[in-house]
């Protein structure tokens, strides 16, 4: 179902990584801490880097091609974590991800395609300095929990609404 996958760590360094085929996330890090993805290649997944429910993000220098969904910064409810906040995404190139959705089970299968990166109730994060190229629905998306038709409202219990993210200074 992933390709990396560290949970519930602090201090991670993902790089050189090449993932493929996955019907989830080819990198993943989840409920972490101070989490680095770098100089990694991702291609013909669902999803090609995820970050969820962690502070402290930086993910640079990634290519991230023909994935359902290039990269998803996002907060879950019903996990330890309570916080998806302060992430870093800079000089990755991320381009036709157009791929069909594949996966079986999970966030995956609602991740809509065409998509170069999903923002998903995540807050403070930066998105400069990248390329978006060639993904048919859009470059960059923002959504809150209650409107990415996964969730009800009584469902959730971390704060659904996406704030202060700032998209600059990408192509």
């Amino acid at each position: 179902t992933y390709g990396i996958y560290p949970v519930q760590s602090s201090g991670v360094l993902i790089e050189r990584v090449e993932a493929t085929g996955i019907d989830d996330a080819g990198i993943y890090a989840g409920q972490c801490e101070d989490v680095i993805v770098r100089d990694s290649v991702v291609y013909g997944n669902v999803l090609g880097i995820e970050l969820e429910n962690t502070v402290g993000g930086e993910v640079y220098n990634n290519h991230a091609y023909d994935n359902t969904l290039g990269i998803l910064i996002v907060l879950l409810p019903n996990l330890t974590s309570k916080m998806s906040t302060d992430t870093l995404i800079y000089d990755n190139l991320i381009e036709d991800n157009n791929h069909v959705n594949f996966a079986s089970m999970g966030v995956a299968r609602v991740a809509p395609k065409g998509t170069g990166m999903l923002i998903l109730a995540s807050d403070n994060n930066v998105v400069t300095g990248n390329t978006f190229r060639n993904n048919d629905s859009v470059g960059v998306a923002i959504f809150s929990l209650t409107r990415s038709g996964t969730y009800e409202e009584d469902q959730i219990d971390v704060g659904p609404l996406p704030e202060g993210n700032w998209i600059h200074g990408n192509i």
